[in-house]
């Protein structure tokens, strides 16, 4: 799935460090600690961006409520004053994450054939390309998911 390209030293650690963002757990190696199912390294990965905007609204929370200015107003004066940052700040995260988000919806899509007439799906080969068992599973995580970037680019 990933072509090796040797690339200098400063592109080559940039990469490296973007591949975080696919939040791919792989990267991470958590099979080191615990091996987990083939889907929720799946929906991690697709669903990843969606648990950093529940850190950025729980930053944004946590700013509003504990700001100096809120003592003066009431908490809903205080969060619509700073609603426009955290749209700005929800919309920077869906730039960001939004070629990751792409290409982890539509993983489950991308089979390979192998010699024996089976399909897998391309980056978890234990999973047959069948739409049943797993690999449905796999399909409503990314179809779900996709939602977010088509109505974010719509």
């Amino acid at each position: 799935s990933d072509m090796a390209i040797p690339w200098v030293a400063p592109v080559r650690h940039i990469l490296e460090a973007m591949n975080y963002l696919n939040f791919d757990l792989d990267v991470i190696q958590v099979g080191c600690l615990v091996t987990p199912l083939p889907v929720i390294k799946y929906a991690f990965r697709a669903a990843g961006a969606f648990l950093f905007i529940g850190l950025v609204l729980l930053v944004h929370v946590v700013r509003v409520l504990f700001s100096r200015q809120r003592r003066e107003k009431t908490i809903a004066q205080a969060f619509r004053e700073k609603n426009v940052a955290l749209v700005a700040a929800v919309g920077n995260v869906f730039v960001m994450f939004l070629t990751p988000m792409v290409v982890a919806s539509i993983l489950p899509l991308t089979c390979v054939m192998h010699p024996n007439d089976k399909r897998t799906v391309q980056a978890y080969p234990i999973i047959l390309c069948n739409y049943s068992g797993d690999h449905i599973g796999f399909v409503v995580i990314g179809l779900v998911c996709m939602a977010a970037p088509l109505g974010f680019v719509a």
